[in-house]
């Protein structure tokens, strides 16, 4: 508490330099009105830390998820609207390692996640590399101008009182990056409070992104809203990592979940998703069919949310007996179709079906019979759910 009877909260983290520009943007937006707290000093380096000090802002509760994408919509398109342009602040790059896709590093990941350790040196899943490198060739192809917004729209960095925000936490994570990347950051994760593996499911995702076109007053090309899509799948791609190398967790497990309707909706190709659904099959994770309904964060007990005792595994894949088998009997059934084709039956071989039948319609019915039976043992030998 200052001399005056202001309480201030000091704040001091690892130096970087793109926290200077992270100041000047909260303090430019406290001076345009947007609830967030007021710089008051700083940074200053002491000792390898940078030091700040802001006014505390006390009160606020969260609000919750149930509110629906609107007001957290709402409130980021104010934010973008009142920051100032990017050269009017120091560089804010590089971003932080869950929005830095475009990081200048050589390797896939981040040199240091927001732990300090390095995802580039933990084994797999093969599918979560496999789509990182994916989502950064994507974004890197696509090219736009930058602007000023929030890299952790999470609920919990927001205090709100009777329905207004009160005030915006957690200013270290102000990016640059294209308005439609910012915007899908926070799509993906802007029900989480704190807890594990809370995050955005596909359908917030999709009414976060509508609400902010809408708080806006803009509509997006096909596009930029693949871009939000893809830019809002590198930051859970980065937390699935970061559970892979704890040795798993429900980010992990809920992402793999949802990855088909994620990809398809950041304009990845079908055979991509295929190839990144058998690669999650391989690493014995549950994938929803392609075009199925996503895992809300208000699941019910069963499923990925829910109680670890009552998920539900997918099937075995078909032995490789029991596919030889069934190729065995489609081929049984088919020579029988044949020598019935021919005038022989195939309860009394040798003789002939009495009266006089159309070679063309006995071709027509074979055709047609054959393929039935070739799809029913297909069908049998490698049904839908040994592959998912």
């Amino acid at each position: 508490m200052l001399t005056d009877g202001r309480q201030v909260v000091v704040k001091a983290r690892p130096f970087e330099a793109r926290i200077t520009g992270c100041v000047a943007v909260q303090g430019a937006l406290a001076q345009a009105g947007f609830p967030c707290p007021v710089p008051l000093a700083g940074p200053a380096k002491i000792g390898g830390y940078a030091v700040t000090a802001e006014a505390l802002v006390p009160g606020g509760v969260r609000l919750a998820p149930a509110r629906g994408a609107r007001p957290f919509a709402a409130l980021l398109a104010q934010l973008i609207k009142a920051a100032p342009l990017v050269t009017r602040v120091a560089p804010l790059a590089p971003p932080p390692p869950w929005a830095g896709w475009d990081h200048p590093g050589v390797r896939l990941w981040p040199d240091h996640d927001d732990r300090g350790g390095d995802l580039n040196g933990v084994a797999g899943p093969a599918w979560v590399d496999r789509a990182a490198r994916l989502v950064r060739a994507q974004m890197s192809a696509w090219h736009a101008a930058a602007r000023v917004g929030h890299g952790d729209w999470e609920s919990q960095n927001i205090a709100w009182q009777d329905g207004t925000a009160l005030a915006v936490h957690d200013w270290d994570s102000v990016i640059a990056q294209p308005e439609p990347a910012i915007v899908g950051l926070a799509a993906a994760v802007w029900p989480a409070a704190g807890g594990p593996g809370e995050a955005a499911c596909v359908n917030q995702t999709a009414a976060f992104i509508d609400a902010y076109q809408a708080a806006a007053g803009a509509t997006w090309t096909g596009r930029q809203v693949q871009a939000a899509w893809t830019a809002g799948l590198w930051v859970r791609l980065f937390n699935a990592k970061k559970d892979a190398a704890d040795g798993g967790g429900p980010q992990l497990e809920r992402l793999a979940a949802e990855m088909p309707e994620r990809l398809s909706m950041a304009g990845l190709t079908h055979a991509h998703i295929v190839q990144l659904a058998m690669m999650i099959c391989g690493q014995a994770l549950t994938l929803t069919a392609l075009g199925g309904s996503s895992v809300c964060a208000a699941s019910p007990p069963g499923s990925w949310t829910g109680a670890s005792s009552t998920r539900r595994r997918p099937p075995a894949r078909a032995s490789r007996r029991t596919r030889l088998n069934a190729a065995k009997i489609h081929r049984r059934r088919v020579s029988s179709r044949l020598l019935s084709f021919r005038g022989v039956s195939s309860g009394r071989p040798g003789v002939r079906r009495s009266g006089p039948a159309s070679p063309h319609r006995g071709r027509r019915r074979y055709a047609r019979d054959s393929s039935r039976r070739s799809r029913t043992a297909r069908s049998a030998a490698f049904p839908p759910e040994a592959f998912w």
